[in-house]
């Protein structure tokens, strides 16, 4: 049988469909926000499994979304929002300067090879 109009036109490549497509909304500010806890909370997973070092790069990421996010909230006239948001980054912050000094402490085992 013959095929439907429709599956006769042949499928437009990737960068064709991007370059057609509507550009994609902003992000939502809640969206924005559960990306930065989700960032903190794998940072604090990686912190407690004793890899500091991958903890403090993921607990920056998401303090830097955090932080937009608060001033953002205070430009918008949230205040509340923005200091909720500002308590989170400190308590994280303290997290984060716990790793960074962790890190600086925990050697690799390479250098014991030379003794």
């Amino acid at each position: 049988g013959a095929e439907p109009e429709s599956r006769a036109r042949p499928a437009m490549t990737s960068w064709i469909a991007r370059a057609l497509a509507p550009s994609k909304p902003k992000r939502s500010v809640s969206e924005d926000v559960e990306a930065a806890i989700h960032k903190l909370k794998n940072g604090r997973r990686l912190d407690d499994a004793g890899q500091f070092a991958a903890a403090l790069i993921i607990y920056e990421d998401g303090l830097a979304l955090l932080m937009k996010e608060a001033k953002a909230a205070e430009k918008r006239q949230e205040l509340e929002k923005r200091e909720l948001l500002l308590k989170t980054a400190t308590e994280y912050m303290a997290h984060a300067e716990r790793c960074k000094a962790k890190a600086a402490v925990t050697r690799p085992d390479a250098y014991d090879y030379a003794k």
